[in-house]
């Protein structure tokens, strides 16, 4: 009976071992699959983070664009080779921004400064300012109020603004039904104006200017060597204009001081005064001069003139 007992305290005492032991690999094995949990929580929060960061580092101009709807007032600083904004912002300020660049119904106000190869702007601004900016810039239907300084090579204007100031800007410029009040300062070795402005000022413009179907008040003040005018003005005056200058059905009233040398008017205007003008002068069915058969209608003019009705 003792070694009975006996046995069965040791039978015991190895069940109890091996249920110790059993206990001992479960709990190894809880620990080892916490421990795994831990280790796949710990590689997702990394991933998460990796992925973050990512979208971070992805582009600042990606960014800026997120927030664009969110913001009233928006600055883009070297931002992209190529751009483009749509129904953007009240406040816009680009400056360094991008090769390619196009701007659609965007901003109240408008600064662009050194920023695009090429430049479309389409119904955009009622305050536009452009400095330094395009080697190609398009502006359609843009802004009541828009100010060009040393812009671009190539530009052209349609059906854009109520007040237009262009200053030291581009060697090919074209204007297309664009102003009603137009200032043009120093401005474009080609200029070619189309249904252009109520009010025109030129100073200082351009080798080569063309204007067609421009202003009922036209002012040009050292303006180009080569000037053609057609169909242009209600009221213009010329001051020390061009060496060739064309006049084609131009203006009810003309005056022309210390203009060209050479100067031909037709079908040009109902009063017409020329001070200190010509060196050669033609007038094909030009105007209703009082006096026309006297020399002093047209005074400091020498006798290369010459006067045709």
């Amino acid at each position: 009976m003792q070694q009975q007992s006996y046995l069965t305290a040791i039978q015991r005492q190895s069940y109890l071992t091996a249920m110790q032991q059993q206990s001992n690999r479960t709990s190894i094995q809880q620990q080892s699959y916490l421990t795994a949990i831990q280790q796949q929580s710990y590689l997702t929060a990394m991933q998460q983070q990796s992925y973050l960061t990512s979208m971070q580092q992805q582009s600042n101009l990606t960014f800026m664009l997120t927030l664009m709807q969110r913001y009233n007032s928006l600055t883009l600083q070297q931002c992209s080779d190529s751009l483009t904004l749509q129904q953007c912002s009240d406040s816009l300020t680009l400056k360094q921004c991008s090769n390619s660049l196009t701007l659609q119904q965007c901003s109240d106000s408008l600064t662009l400064q050194q920023c695009s190869d090429s430049l479309t702007l389409q119904q955009c601004s009622d305050s536009l300012t452009l400095q330094q900016c395009s080697d190609s810039l398009t502006l359609q239907q843009c802004s009541n109020s828009l100010t060009l300084h040393q812009c671009s090579n190539s530009l052209t204007v349609q059906q854009c603004s109520d007040s237009l100031t262009l200053q030291q800007c581009s060697d090919s410029l074209t204007l297309q039904q664009c102003s009603d009040s137009l200032t043009l300062q120093q401005c474009s070795d080609s200029l070619t104006l189309h249904q252009c402005s109520n009010s025109l000022t030129v100073q200082q413009c351009s080798d080569s200017l063309t204007l067609e179907q421009c202003s009922d008040s036209l002012t040009l003040h050292q303006c180009s060597n080569s000037l053609t005018l057609q169909q242009c003005s209600d009221s213009l005056t010329l001051q020390q204009c061009s060496d060739s200058l064309t006049l084609h059905q131009c203006s009810n009233s003309l005056t022309v001081q210390q203009c060209s040398d050479s100067l031909t008017l037709q079908q040009c205007s109902d009063s017409l005064t020329l001070h200190q003008c010509s060196n050669s002068l033609t007038l094909h069915a030009a105007a209703v001069l009082p006096y026309s058969n006297e020399a002093t209608v047209l005074p400091y003019m020498n006798s290369a003139t010459e006067i045709h009705f």
